[in-house]
Parts: structure tokens; C-alpha cells; sequence
């Protein structure tokens, strides 16, 4: 499974519903995710750019996608960005593999 991580900021109406009535996110995400064959990993109120980070297993990005879009419509959340995630083993086999490509670049003979 592909590791996927989304960053966001609650809307106003998002953040006033929060304060007004606390509550843990957990099972909502984990049924959103579990929707689309996937599991919440862990998720994270942030300080800075932005208000929370998700991390989740999904099966590929149109699983991901399939989740964030109802997320993005609802209005509850801005700015959400996601970015896949990759484990050092996977990332190491990837420098192997780059090892064996060569690229020139631009103008250069």
C-alpha cells in the first residue's frame, strides 16, 4: 500500500464547530479512509501553515483521491494538499534504479 500524506486548514465554520463542540476525528477519518481500502496511519493537529496532518495507507491515488474529494467539496477544510510518502527501504531501491539512467541536460553535449 502506498503511504499518502494530506495537509490542510479548517474552514471557519470548521474551526467555530470544533471549539463549540470538541471533538476526536479519529473514527470519522478511519471510516473515510476505510471506504476506500485504506487506514488511517495517525493524524495530527499542526501549528504554522497548516492546521492538521493526516497520514494514511491507501491502495493507490485514485483510492486517496476518491476520499479527499467529499472532504474538499464539504467545504470543511482549505488548502489541502497530499504527497506520497516513501519508506527509506523503497527510497534507497530507487537510487539503485537510478543509478543505471543517465540524463543530459539542456545544451549540455
Amino acid at each position: 500500500m502506498t503511504i499518502f500524506i494530506s495537509t490542510g486548514r479548517y474552514s471557519k465554520d470548521s474551526m467555530a464547530g470544533l471549539m463549540a463542540q470538541p471533538e476526536g476525528r479519529a473514527k470519522a477519518l478511519t471510516d473515510l479512509f476505510s471506504a476506500v481500502g485504506g487506514r488511517l496511519v495517525d493524524h495530527y493537529f499542526t501549528l504554522g501553515e497548516h492546521d492538521f496532518m493526516v497520514v494514511v495507507e491507501a491502495p493507490d491515488e485514485k483510492a486517496i483521491l476518491a476520499a479527499l474529494l467529499p472532504v474538499a467539496a464539504s467545504g470543511a477544510v482549505t488548502d489541502l494538499k497530499t504527497c506520497v510518502a516513501y519508506r527509506a527501504a523503497d527510497a534507497a531501491a530507487a537510487v539503485q534504479l537510478a543509478k543505471a539512467v543517465s540524463y543530459r541536460p539542456p545544451g549540455k553535449a
